[in-house]
């Protein structure tokens, strides 16, 4: 508890820099910090980091790298399961990102591609079907050419598309 008391007034701290390059590279060095090691503390970790990104309002363009940070992290540590139930919010927190344009194409794919191998590595297959569905569905509304994708990843939509009983 001590920790996560100093972690906060050190974000709130942070949150009053008017540099926003300060806060950049601020962020960024907490971020590699607290996913430096996954023998660790991992618990204590992953709760300061999702801590560090509700720390930051919507309008700034941090809080969706701190959330990839997090689910990275939270695969890598074995911990996705405790992140999990934040997915429901994803498609909100994704239109605030769209909205204040710091949500590229590419990223967009990118976590929906992570997301599904973070979740079938839980055991969550049909959630990892919809997220890779979802994945697919960007390259047709990116207008992108399909040969930039994962082929990997369109070999297990139509795997899973085959095998789970209720696609």
């Amino acid at each position: 508890k001590e920790v996560e008391s100093f972690f906060a007034l050190a974000l709130s701290m942070l949150l009053m820099s008017e540099e926003a390059e300060h806060m950049d590279s601020a962020t960024t060095r907490l971020c590699k910090l607290l996913t430096s090691s996954t023998q660790q503390h991992p618990d204590l970790r992953l709760r300061l980091l999702m801590n560090l990104h509700n720390t930051f309002p919507p309008s700034l363009e941090f809080r969706y790298r701190v959330f990839k940070y997090i689910i990275d992290y939270a695969a890598e540590a074995n911990l996705f399961d405790q992140v999990m139930p934040y997915l429901e919010y994803l498609d909100a927190w994704m239109a605030d990102w769209e909205t204040f344009q710091h949500l590229q194409p590419e990223d967009k794919r990118t976590l929906f591609l992570d997301l599904s191998r973070y979740v079938r590595a839980i055991g969550k297959r049909l959630d990892s079907f919809q997220l890779l569905k979802r994945y697919h569905q960007l390259f047709q509304a990116d207008g992108v050419d399909l040969k930039e994708h994962d082929e990997d990843a369109t070999v297990q939509l139509l795997q899973d598309a085959i095998q789970i009983p209720s696609v």
